[in-house]
């Protein structure tokens, strides 16, 4: 069944554009929206008139219309329809004036109140309407107009030129507000390949992305999995999408045509390029026409068609043939470039392979080779054919790398299992083994093995690579054994003799060591001074997963020390880059980054968003962090009191392949759901338990959380002396809240808490901090500080408003000081939220007298007498 795309869509973003119109609609000036069609300009006009009619203004809505009826003053027909005072008495011939018009108009509302005249298109005003428009602004009346960009008629230009109004251009929303217009339309969460697609199409406007979600439904290209949208297909174009191109493309001559036909088959196009295949003049007349775009590319400028919708309806549009004739035209230019890029020469290799022309193996492997740091599914289709028709060696341990890099191993494997022994050479046999242990660490969660395949070759052959030995200090990080990649990887990563994709895998080995180990700084110093090598083509087709992953561990190690800003701002930037440039590895890992930060800052709805996407998005390569990603999900969820939603997760990762570093996180995301089931005794053992075993491997960052988690549970006491320990191997300030968090907690100290509180304040942790402020409550409270008290919960509810419903159950009634104690808590809190008294008692192990006995104390504390009114009283 098809979902319909809601015909009025939610407003989103414009929180500029509105408080600048609000802010002139104040001064007592009028407004007038430009923009092109569908871009927003009367859903803006609507959010102005709603503010305004909540303020006691009167508003009256006209619109203007293309086709007139000849009506005199047709667009205040309605208004004038529905008025009740006495006719004007007009001019001595008995003719009706705009100015006679307006009056009636303007009387039309209570005297007392303001009138604002909203007017949709007000381009197309008949002039008798726009007259009388005129002389209510002149009397006072406020305007608000939209409009489309092209010229206006003179008297709607007078309430510019005169003063009435100022005008406001609209230009296309940003992504991120049209990736959450695209969500609001669909209703919940879509993939980054989906929304990607959608959002450049759209280029910023509503109406375009609305037309093309509709299509994608209608034909089933966007579907919904696992609560998430994502793309079954390519996405369609509507039929409005194509009528609007083609109204913009109407009257292009032959000449600029066939010039554009050729950009669209091609873009984006090297600026010599274009120039070469169509001609300078022509190609200044398209960009004049604003028919293509020059902007700034990699190696210089790149012209493309002005909007993507041009170029795609225009290579629908194209004949097979015809297409097939430029490309090849624009392969061979391409080739014969003086520097093509990478890029290019994929691009060109593609087209050749798409037109039957595919049969030189050395243009195939090159391309291949090169693809592999911009599309691995282009890469697999070049490299696959290469091997299907030559059979050579290069292209099938090429192919085999590329499977692995696909999370197919086992394919991999047996695609080698067929080359004869005699023929690899001992760079062959690293790649072998490459391949192996990469198979089997990841795609099998054996890690303990994969590192020993390669430990076998890097310490057992003298000759052995550096890149092994990087490749060895990977697995072994990975393997939880830090130390030793540490004291393997550091030498290789630091050597600036060595190749870039060595230096880049020593890195993965280094920076993740050092992250886990706790040494957060190094560990973002080593990400940022490795950036630049990871990030160099040659780095890219070795190890296209290694940039994004290296710089993922530095945004986890900001996270640690409390700086969730430039976390939040690194994280975003390599979600944006990696859309940008497709890349299946950077983009997912930024949301996961984002995901992460919105867990730190207790938006826990966000991070669920986030988790999900991720979820959709991670590629076959990724398979070993799939565990992880659904330990977050069931964490973010049991943070929002989602406990459905946090089951699922930990279902859904439960049987998958596990990496001994994350473990511990699984761990934590059980003690979670425990506790937001209130099973407190049961959670902090599990958390406690996971720091344990984080230590065993030495991952302090880990036992640091687990153990702060531990006493947010209520075993403070128990753990103080282990966090303390722990926060001795771990750099930056959030270990020092943690450590005083908990000491405040075992001590029962209200004031130490209220001091915790703000400085997870100060850090943007706004859950911990409510947590701290509401303990700060209770424990005034038990002093006969009442005063105290009152201010700490004010603070709390005030935290916790920040956190997009985020809960802590067994705090519930604590902001507000109620004297319950922690078992009476939990029982107030499952009866709240609709348990039976046999439910509480399985839920909590006790007996249900025993919670009969504890609601009738709870009754008495909060002096009510049902327990329909806990709920009230508890808020």
């Amino acid at each position: 069944m098809v979902r319909p795309v809601a015909s009025r869509w939610p407003f989103v973003g414009r929180t500029g554009e509105l408080a600048r119109a609000g802010a002139i609609l104040a001064s007592g000036t009028g407004v007038l929206l430009l923009g092109e069609p569908g871009i927003g300009k009367t859903a803006l006009a609507r959010r102005l008139s709603e503010g305004a009619a909540g303020e006691g203004a009167t508003v009256i809505h006209v619109v203007g219309r293309a086709v007139s009826s000849g009506t005199p003053f047709e667009a205040f027909a309605g208004v004038l329809t529905g008025d009740r005072s006495p006719a004007p008495a007009g001019r001595d011939d008995g003719q009706v004036t705009a100015a006679d018009v307006a009056a009636r108009v303007a009387a039309a509302g209570p005297r007392t109140r303001r009138l604002l005249v909203v007017v949709d298109d007000v381009d197309l005003l008949d002039d008798g309407s726009a007259r009388v428009l005129l002389h209510l602004a002149t009397a006072g009346a406020a305007v608000v107009a939209t409009a489309r960009s092209a010229p206006l008629p003179g008297i709607i230009e007078t309430l510019w030129r005169d003063g009435y109004c100022e005008r406001i251009e609209l230009t296309g929303l940003s992504d991120d507000d049209a990736g959450e217009l695209l969500e609001a339309m669909l209703g919940a969460p879509a993939d980054l390949a989906a929304s990607a697609a959608f959002v450049e199409r759209a280029q910023g406007n509503p109406l375009l992305l609305r037309e093309l979600a509709q299509a994608a439904l209608q034909r089933s290209a966007l579907v919904r999995r696992d609560s998430v949208w994502v793309l079954a297909g390519p996405p369609p174009l509507s039929g409005g999408v194509r009528d609007l191109v083609a109204t913009r493309l109407a009257g292009t001559g032959e000449a600029d045509r066939a010039a554009l036909e050729t950009v669209a088959a091609g873009e984006p196009l090297a600026a010599d390029v274009a120039t070469a295949m169509v001609g300078e003049a022509q190609l200044i007349a398209l960009e004049e026409s604003r028919l293509v775009a020059v902007r700034p590319g990699l190696a210089g400028p790149e012209v493309s068609t002005a909007h993507p919708l041009y170029g795609e309806v225009l290579r629908a549009d194209l004949p097979v043939l015809r297409l097939r004739r430029l490309r090849l035209a624009l392969a061979n230019a391409l080739e014969t470039a003086e520097q093509p890029s990478p890029h290019d020469l994929v691009r060109a290799a593609s087209w050749r392979l798409d037109s039957g022309q595919g049969d030189d193996p050395q243009r195939l492997l090159a391309a291949a080779r090169a693809a592999r740091g911009i599309s691995l599914e282009t890469a697999e289709r070049l490299a696959r054919h290469a091997h299907q028709t030559h059979r050579s060696l290069p292209a099938t341990m090429l192919l085999a790398e590329i499977l692995t890099h696909t999370g197919r191993g086992t394919e991999a494997a047996a695609l080698l299992a067929e080359l004869p022994p005699d023929s690899l050479t001992p760079a062959d046999r690293e790649a072998l083994t490459y391949c192996a242990a990469v198979g089997q660490s990841l795609h099998s969660g054996d890690t303990s093995g994969g590192t020993e395949l390669v430990a076998a070759l890097a310490t057992g052959d003298p000759a052995a690579s550096r890149y092994l030995h990087a490749l060895h200090a990977s697995m072994l990080t990975f393997d939880a054994r830090l130390q030793d990649g540490l004291t393997i990887g550091l030498p290789i990563m630091t050597d600036q003799q060595l190749p870039a994709e060595t230096r880049t895998i020593a890195a993965v080995a280094v920076v993740g060591a050092e992250y886990w180990l706790g040494h957060t700084m190094d560990a973002v110093t080593y990400a940022d001074a490795v950036a630049a090598v990871a990030s160099t083509p040659a780095a890219r087709q070795a190890v296209p997963y290694a940039a994004a992953s290296i710089e993922l561990i530095a945004i986890c190690a900001l996270i640690e020390q409390g700086e969730l800003d430039q976390a939040e701002r690194r994280s975003q930037r390599m979600r944006e880059d990696g859309i940008a440039a497709r890349d299946p590895f950077g983009a997912p890992r930024g949301e996961y980054c984002l995901g992460r930060v919105a867990l730190a800052r207790g938006r826990a709805d966000t991070a669920i968003r986030r988790f999900r996407r991720c979820l959709a998005a991670v590629s076959p390569f990724d398979q070993f962090i799939i565990r992880h990603l659904n330990s977050m999900l069931a964490r973010a969820a049991a943070t929002a009191g989602d406990l459905d939603t946090a089951t699922a997760a930990l279902q859904a990762g439960q049987d998958q392949p596990r990496m001994k570093p994350y473990e511990p996180e699984w761990d934590l995301a059980e003690a979670a759901v425990l506790a937001a089931g209130l099973r407190m005794d049961e959670a902090a053992d599990r958390a406690a338990w996971a720091a344990g075993v984080a230590a065993d491997s030495q991952e302090w960052n880990i036992v640091l959380a687990g153990y702060h988690d531990a006493a947010r549970y209520g075993a403070a006491q128990q753990v103080l002396a282990s966090i303390r320990e722990a926060a001795g191997h771990v750099d930056g300030t959030l270990a020092s809240c943690y450590v005083d968090h908990v000491a405040a907690l075992a001590g029962r100290d209200p004031a130490a808490l209220d001091e915790v509180a703000r400085r997870f304040e100060s850090l943007g942790m706004l859950l911990f901090a409510a947590e701290a402020a509401a303990e700060a409550a209770l424990g005034h409270a038990a002093a006969g500080d009442l005063r105290a008290a009152r201010a700490s919960g004010q603070r709390s509810t005030g935290h916790r408003a920040g956190c997009e419903g985020a809960v802590s159950p067994w705090l519930i009634g604590a902001p507000a000081a109620v004297p319950l104690t922690p078992r009476e808590r939990q029982v107030a809190a499952l009866a709240v939220g609709g348990c039976t008294d046999p439910a509480i008692a399985d839920r909590l192990h006790i007996s249900i007298r025993t919670v009969q006995t504890h609601l009738a104390h709870i009754y008495v504390k909060l002096g009510i007498n049902r327990r329909t009114d806990l709920a009230s009283r508890l808020s």
